[in-house]
């Protein structure tokens, strides 16, 4: 059995409406998401000071080692949140006429 989808607003065709249900449900996972993620952690705490006083007994030299590893390791996720993040956004706009 196939289901019709109805809009009761004149002009607004009811893909538009199912989009938008699909990109609230998005954005809900994603406030979510990101709210879970600002939750106190004592292991994610745990790892700054270690950083802290691993960086603070380092040689100049070595400390900017270990400053260009941590970004070489936050790059390729910083990367996938900016990709989608651009996609998403291009979906969102409205097409010109």
């Amino acid at each position: 059995m196939r289901h019709t989808y109805k809009c009761n607003r004149p002009g607004v065709p009811w893909k538009s409406l199912l989009n938008f249900a699909i990109m609230k449900q998005g954005l809900l996972v994603i406030v979510l998401g990101l709210s879970l993620s600002l939750l106190p952690s004592h292991s994610s705490a745990q790892g700054c000071v270690v950083c802290t006083r691993t960086a603070s007994q380092l040689d100049p030299k070595s400390a900017r080692g270990l400053n260009k590893g941590i970004l070489y390791i936050a790059f390729l996720p910083i990367t996938i949140i900016g990709t989608l993040g651009y996609f998403w956004w291009k979906q969102s706009k409205p097409k010109e006429a």
